[in-house]
């Protein structure tokens, strides 16, 4: 999984790079700004909360802090976050949040995830994302939606709630494993929505290919998906690739096809393995 998630080219790694390219802020700042784009991420897609995020440092007078959220009218906030979920109640708490934090934490956002959850609107699974990208020492696993069905698809866990997927994980999973997972498994959620040739192709680029596309077949990723652009399958990468095990592991489960071009698997593969797909070409030929 880690080797999959290698490139960081995800929609979530997309927000945590513009949330968190602010070097030249001052370090209450930017960890505000880290707040905030976990805050308005929550059922929302990254790429539509990154672009609010833009907006709220770019057109609040004097960027995004808290003394300009307080200062900012509740309906001027909603419309700057505007596509973002429930943005007219988001930009009703986090007004609230910032006046909290500047009456009780002197305009610091708190790095306890226990403190985290007593601000409106976040939860514990907002509470240990930001304490993990702000301290780097994780309290626990935040668990959405792409952390509780991969681990439950996986048979890491047995749960119906996020919550109880969370005390399952922590219960095993190596504490070193803790401070990233949420960011590689709900990249590899992302991929496995709207990026399925690449993803495929990155597991022949693995240290194991045959256990990269056999923990994607557990995850329901249908191994016969063809690119679009070029009609080519998993299958032709593989036999591109000269992946010998990979071949003969899918041969066994996808269903042959021509590409785009009229080009079968073993027209692309090297001769050290084309005695492979005999049967296969055989069959194909009758």
């Amino acid at each position: 999984m880690r080797e999959l998630r290698k490139v960081r080219d995800a929609p979530v790694d997309a927000l945590f790079n513009v949330s968190i390219a602010d070097a030249a802020c001052v370090p209450a700042v930017r960890h505000f700004h880290i707040f905030v784009a976990v805050f308005l991420s929550s059922q929302t897609r990254d790429v539509v909360t990154a672009l609010a995020m833009g907006r709220l440092k770019h057109k609040l007078k004097g960027g995004l802090t808290i003394e300009t959220v307080l200062k900012c009218r509740q309906t001027t906030l909603a419309n700057l976050m505007k596509p973002v979920a429930f943005h007219n109640t988001k930009a009703q708490n986090l007004k609230a949040i910032a006046a909290k934090l500047k009456a009780e934490r002197f305009g610091q956002v708190p790095a306890d995830a226990d403190e985290l959850c007593e601000l409106p609107g976040i939860g514990p699974k907002m509470a240990h994302i930001i304490v993990s990208v702000l301290t780097g020492i994780p309290q626990g696993i935040g668990i959405d939606l792409h952390v509780h069905r991969i681990s439950n698809k996986l048979g890491w866990v047995t749960s119906k709630e996020p919550e109880q997927t969370r005390v399952q994980l922590q219960h095993w999973l190596p504490y070193s494993e803790w401070s990233d997972i949420n960011l590689v498994m709900v990249g590899l959620g992302q991929h496995m929505n709207s990026a399925k040739s690449l993803l495929l192709q990155r597991c022949l680029e693995t240290s194991s290919p045959v256990d990269a596309l056999g923990m994607l077949r557990k995850l329901d990723l249908y191994l016969d998906h063809r690119d679009k652009q070029t009609g080519q399958g998993v299958l032709h990468w593989a036999a591109a690739a000269g992946c010998e095990k990979s071949v003969r592991m899918l041969l066994k489960v996808v269903k042959l096809h021509a590409d785009n071009q009229g080009q079968w698997p073993w027209d692309l593969s090297s001769s050290a393995i084309s005695d492979i797909f005999e049967p296969a070409r055989r069959k194909c030929n009758r």
